[in-house]
């Protein structure tokens, strides 16, 4: 919990922060939470263990019913500030009627509509064409399709102890998309891992060939089991404002997936869409001199303002 320092509060925000094995400790997550309390917003950020494991659950779903419910002590009719994946049981908590009249607003924050298509992205299967995709989160989506993969060893721990200590490794430093950065990291992880799982480990990095269609099969194997991460059914029963926030460069979540978040809520609810370039998925772009520098800032003046809103109580 975040509290302002001054008497009273603007408001309250339930932060939801994106897949990261760091949680609410990630130092983004932990410094943006700290920016809002300084301008009197309490904030709450809640410990995601599914998150934090990377590997995603229903159950998210209802930690996050948990959390808010526990942050309705504090504050009243708070607001929700989704994080990327965090987007999903956002969109949830917020299409649940149950909850529907006590959030004052949600906002996502680079989130998607379609798992399926962003996950396709990231995997370097979306058939879009998109060169510049994030390489370094494949290793999320093995650990999570695994199981229905051919030739998967019934014993995944050397696996998932491995891919954990190659994405605390590689995360938070753009070099890293690099492949002559992060390859001889991967190579060498590889050689703690038993030699029959060795090829898998190293597909799932990304580094040898083979994982997309590893991919393919287990998505063809596991057909209907993560239909529960898309969360656009049910979303037209969202009463609460919203505002969809995304960087036009996003390489880990695409910028269509606001448009897939907009598509699907009620047409007529209080609604705004916000695409900037200053601010990408996993930390801040440089800005180029020129006009576009103006739009920028209106774009952070507008995300300001939404913020402050939904924190709002009553």
């Amino acid at each position: 919990m975040y509290s302002p320092k001054t008497r009273g509060t603007l408001g309250g925000i339930l932060l939801i922060p994106g897949l990261h094995y760091l949680g609410p400790t990630d130092p983004r997550s932990d410094r943006f939470a700290r920016v809002l309390a300084s301008a009197g917003i309490r904030v709450f950020v809640p410990f995601l263990p599914d998150f934090m494991t990377q590997i995603i659950r229903p159950s998210v779903v209802g930690d996050i019913e948990v959390a808010f419910e526990k942050f309705l002590e504090y504050e009243e009719q708070p607001g929700i500030f989704s994080i990327s994946f965090g987007s999903f049981p956002a969109l949830r908590l917020a299409s649940n009627p149950k909850w529907a009249s006590q959030i004052g607003g949600v906002i996502t924050f680079g989130g998607y509509g379609d798992w399926l298509e962003t996950i396709r992205l990231a995997m370097g299967r979306a058939g879009v064409g998109k060169e510049d995709w994030d390489p370094l989160n494949t290793p999320v989506i093995f650990m999570n399709f695994l199981p229905y993969m051919p030739g998967a060893p019934k014993d995944s721990g050397s696996l998932f102890s491995a891919w954990r200590q190659y994405i605390e490794q590689t995360w938070g430093d753009p070099t890293m998309k690099d492949p002559q950065k992060h390859s001889p990291i991967a190579r060498e992880i590889a050689q703690t891992v038993p030699e029959a799982d060795r090829k898998i480990f190293l597909q799932g990095c990304g580094v040898e060939a083979g994982g997309g269609e590893l991919f393919e099969a287990a998505q063809s194997e596991s057909s209907g089991r993560f239909d529960f991460l898309t969360p656009l059914s049910g979303m037209s029963g969202i009463r609460c404002p919203v505002t969809v926030i995304h960087s036009a460069g996003d390489d880990v979540i695409p910028v269509e997936q606001a448009d897939r978040i907009w598509d699907a809520l009620p047409p007529r609810s209080r609604r705004q869409k916000i695409v900037t370039g200053l601010v990408s998925h996993t930390g801040h772009n440089i800005p180029t001199l020129g006009p576009a520098v103006v739009h920028e800032f209106l774009s952070m003046i507008r995300i300001m303002r939404a913020t402050i809103s939904i924190a709002r109580t009553g």
